[in-house]
């Protein structure tokens, strides 16, 4: 964002294991959306060109019955677009 001017438009899915129970799971989540949001105010991107969304425990890529799943599951997908082409 610092060095591409294009880059106008921060989307931010968040993503946990399921050590905690789903509505700490999800309050987590929706807290570390909550951190990058801010980051990305701090970097100059106004407050509307910044989605973010906590998603839990929801949406596994990796089986959390064993350590590396959970491990994969504890993730941040940041997306970089343009809302104009």
């Amino acid at each position: 964002i610092r060095h591409n001017q294009d880059i106008d438009l921060v989307l931010v899915s968040t993503y946990t294991a399921n050590d905690e129970s789903k509505s700490a799971s999800q309050n987590l989540s929706e807290q570390r959306a909550e951190v990058l949001r801010d980051y990305f105010q701090s970097l100059g991107l106004p407050e509307d060109r910044i989605q973010v969304q906590g998603y839990g425990r929801r949406r596994p890529v990796g089986d959390n019955a064993s350590p590396l799943g959970k491990d994969k599951n504890r993730r941040v997908v940041i997306s970089l677009g343009r809302t104009q082409v």
